[in-house]
C-alpha cells in the first residue's frame, strides 16, 4: 500500500491519497483488507499525534471502496475437497482429512532430517496430543509432567502459553501469550503412539536434554522443540523446513504458476494443523472420547465444534432411520 509514498509527511494524507493506497491490490477482497489496515494506521498516528482528528475520521466504517488498481494473480487452486454425507456438518472432518499413520512417520523421518533432535517427537506429539504450533514450540520442561502433579495423576502436559505471531524477537517470555481464546489446558500423554513410536519414553528424554543444553548455554530457555541456535522458532523459519519435508514424504500438493509474477507457487492439501484433525480422530475412535471430553483436552471453543467437526451424526441418523423404517408389518 505505501508504495510510492515512503517519503511522504503525515500531515499530508487525505482521502485521495488514501484511495489510491487502498486500491493498490488485485481483487475487492484485498482492496477492503487494505482499507482496514489503514483505518488502524489513522487511529494509531492520531494517539501518537501524526494525524489530526479530521485525518483520523477519512476512512469511515461503510464507506465506499475504489476498484482495484493491480492486476489480479491467478486463483489458487482450493485444497482437496469432498462431498459431505446428509445430516453431516460442512464443517466435519473425515478421517482421510488428516494424515494417515504412515503419512505422519513418513514426515517425522524427513523432519528429523532438518531438526535431528526433536523433529520425530514434535510430528508425533502434534499428531497424538493435539498441540497447535504455536503451543508445541514454545514448551519447556516445567509443562512437562509425566508422573502427574496435583492437579491430575496421569502422565501429562500443560498448555498454559502459545507463540504470539505479532511479537518482536526477544526472549522467550516477550513472545508469550494466552493459548487460543484465553484458555489453559492439561493434555494427557499417551505411552505409545497410533504410529507405534513410544512417545512418553522420547517424551522424557527430550525433557532430559533440554535441560543439558541450558546448563551447556546452547539453549538458554530449555526449549523443548528450539531452532538450531537454541532459540524460539519462527513459523516462517519452520515452515520452509516443513515444506520441504512435506515433499520429501509425498504428502499431497499442487502447483501452479500465477499470472501475476509469473512465479510458480504452492497449496499443500495436507497441512501441520491437520495433524490437530488426526488428534481428534484418535481421541474419538480408539479412545472413545466424548464430545465434552474432546473439547476439554483439545481446547476448543465449545461441545458444539467438536460435534460439527469430528463426530458421525451422520451414520449414526442414517442407521436409526433405517431401523425405524422397517418396523412396519
Amino acid at each position: 500500500m505505501l508504495k510510492g509514498f515512503e517519503g511522504t509527511e503525515a500531515l499530508e494524507v487525505d482521502r485521495a491519497m488514501l484511495d489510491v493506497m487502498r486500491s493498490q491490490a488485485g481483487t475487492d477482497n484485498m482492496v477492503k483488507a487494505n482499507t482496514s489496515a489503514l483505518k488502524g494506521m489513522l487511529r494509531w498516528g492520531h494517539q501518537a499525534r501524526y494525524f489530526t482528528p479530521v485525518q483520523s475520521e477519512l476512512l469511515v466504517r461503510g464507506g465506499s471502496y475504489p476498484a482495484p488498481a493491480t492486476a489480479a494473480s491467478t486463483r489458487r487452486p482450493r485444497r482437496n475437497t469432498r462431498a459431505r454425507n446428509a445430516g453431516e456438518s460442512a464443517e466435519y472432518i473425515s478421517p482421510e482429512d488428516a494424515p494417515s499413520g504412515a503419512k505422519v512417520i513418513d514426515l517425522a523421518r524427513e523432519l528429523d532430517a532438518f531438526y535431528p533432535t526433536w523433529g520425530q517427537l514434535a510430528v508425533e506429539s502434534a499428531a497424538n496430543l493435539g498441540f497447535r504450533w504455536g503451543e508445541e514450540f514454545q514448551l519447556v520442561p516445567s509443562d512437562v509432567h509425566l508422573r502427574g502433579c496435583r492437579e491430575q495423576e496421569e502422565a501429562h502436559v500443560h498448555v498454559d502459553w502459545q507463540v504470539n505471531s505479532g511479537a518482536k524477537a526477544g526472549s522467550r517470555r516477550s513472545r508469550l501469550t494466552l493459548p487460543k481464546g484465553n484458555k489453559r489446558r492439561i493434555v494427557t500423554v499417551t505411552d505409545i503412539s497410533f504410529t507405534g513410536f513410544e512417545l512418553e519414553r522420547a517424551l522424557a528424554a527430550r525433557v532430559d536434554a533440554a535441560l543439558r543444553e541450558q546448563e551447556e548455554g546452547s539453549n538458554p530457555d530449555a526449549l523443548l522443540f528450539p531452532s538450531a541456535t537454541g532459540k524460539m522458532l519462527w513459523h516462517t523459519t519452520f515452515t520452509r523446513h516443513l515444506h520441504a519435508a512435506m515433499r520429501a514424504a509425498d504428502w499431497p500438493y499442487t502447483e501452479w504458476v500465477d499470472d501475476r509474477d509469473g512465479k510458480t507457487k504452492t497449496v499443500y492439501h495436507l497441512t501441520w494443523h491437520s495433524m490437530r484433525h488426526r488428534y481428534a480422530r484418535i481421541c474419538i475412535d480408539d479412545f472413545d472420547y466424548t464430545a465434552g471430553e474432546l473439547m476439554v483436552a483439545g481446547g476448543w471453543e465449545n461441545e458444539l465444534t467438536v460435534k460439527n467437526r469430528y463426530y458421525r451424526s451422520s451414520d449414526e441418523n442414517r442407521r436409526s432411520a433405517a431401523a425405524k423404517s422397517r418396523r412396519r408389518g
